[in-house]
């Protein structure tokens, strides 16, 4: 998909100003930014195992991918726009089918790079000391999270397909031995006590000989937070 590896340079700085001869340019360049929706992400506190599978796989999930159509229709809204740019049959098809993590402006609509998201796919998770959590629920963003929960060969961000519930879970322990085999030597069971649900995008990416880990090589800033917890492990 063009969203995934654009291979056009960007546009310079002259080529987004109007040319005096043509006095309709500027209707056609200067066009607002989408107005993505925010998600407005909430704080579960289940203490049932079963309960948390449930919300999670069916109620959670189902929530979100309803909000990425909502986010479908601000994209068709920003192609479909009196003036927009003209990008091509196949770039706009992708913004009318395919949901964006990203805000479409008139600096990127034509060559990205964008992060496209798996809608209706299982949450991958994060798992966070709890004020981390929150904060990240907060800002629905991914900056809150310390450089030294990150992986340390590259930044990247890790997540797990594994279920914060107990029924088919992993031990803190495990979790915390993960972190360290990706550098995060200080991580301790206190660093994970909370779970972070996030979407599955494009830009993670399954990391061979580790079966259930993933790892997200993008900034780390605005990124819809769905939903986050307590992690109830197994014992």
């Amino acid at each position: 998909m063009s969203f995934l590896h654009p291979s056009q340079p960007h546009l310079p700085c002259s080529a987004l100003l109007p040319s005096l001869s043509s006095p309709f340019h500027f209707l056609s360049v200067f066009i607002l930014p989408m107005a993505r929706p925010v998600y407005a992400g909430v704080e579960i506190n289940e203490t049932d195992g079963r309960m948390l599978e449930d919300l999670l796989e069916r109620v959670h999930v189902q929530n979100y991918s309803e909000f990425c159509d909502r986010v479908l229709a601000a994209q068709a809204s920003f192609v479909n726009a009196p003036g927009a740019p003209w990008m091509g049959r196949a770039r706009q098809l992708d913004f009318l089918q395919v949901p964006l993590m990203d805000e479409i402006t008139a600096n990127n609509y034509k060559n990205g790079p964008f992060e496209s998201i798996h809608q209706g796919g299982s949450f991958l998770y994060l798992y966070l000391p709890a004020g981390v959590a929150r904060m990240c629920l907060q800002q629905q963003s991914l900056a809150p999270i310390p450089n030294r929960l990150r992986v340390q060969t590259g930044g990247g961000l890790l997540a797990m397909d594994a279920w914060p519930y107990d029924q088919y879970g992993i031990t803190a322990e495990q979790v915390v031995r993960i972190y360290h085999k990706y550098g995060c030597r200080d991580a301790t069971v206190q660093d994970v006590e909370f779970f972070v649900a996030v979407p599955r995008t494009a830009s993670f990416g399954s990391v061979r000989g580790d079966t259930g880990v993933s790892i997200r090589r993008a900034p780390f800033d605005r990124f819809d937070i769905p939903v986050i917890g307590p992690a109830l492990y197994l014992n």
